[in-house]
């Protein structure tokens, strides 16, 4: 028995993001590769690999100058929600590290930082957000991926299937 399955178009001149209830018609390719060039450049070298270091008993507030110093990528710490979950900025950090990269070194840096609360961190606008895993989740935060090269139209299977 022959099946014939429907055959799917999708077209790529109409396709619409909805984000946050609002509408995003994409006007021409030039949109999409200005939104990536701009998203390219805000991203800060997390992927840099960060030589050979050892920090014994260093304060966070001064680990992180150092690893911002290392790395060139700009921190801005939330230090009002770290102190509300017990994280001061005296908070001793002690690790030893070798070639690993900005982003791992960081997050390990803040799991040393806090045992019971969770912190993290999110890029926006060039610049490393350091904060609590619960003020985290509540940022949005719109990235635009060029998506034409996935949209196209399924040939018609006619005979191909005996189910």
């Amino acid at each position: 028995m022959n099946t014939k399955l429907p055959r799917l178009f999708v077209p790529a001149v109409t396709s619409v993001a909805l984000v946050a209830g609002f509408s995003v018609w994409p006007v021409s390719g030039d949109v999409f590769a200005t939104a990536q060039q701009a998203q390219r450049t805000q991203r800060p070298g997390l992927g840099q690999t960060v030589p050979n270091f050892s920090l014994e008993e260093t304060p966070l507030e001064d680990a992180l100058n150092f690893l911002e110093n290392l790395t060139g990528i700009t921190f801005f710490v939330d230090w009002t929600r770290l102190e509300q979950v017990g994280v001061e900025r005296s908070t001793p950090i002690s690790m030893q590290l070798r070639g690993t990269s900005a982003r791992k070194t960081l997050s390990l840096m803040l799991d040393t930082a806090s045992s019971f609360e969770p912190l993290t961190f999110y890029v926006d606008g060039g610049i490393v957000h350091i904060t609590t895993l619960e003020q985290a989740d509540s940022e949005m935060i719109v990235r635009v991926y060029d998506i034409r090269d996935l949209l196209h139209v399924a040939p018609d299977f006619i005979g191909t299937m005996n189910v």
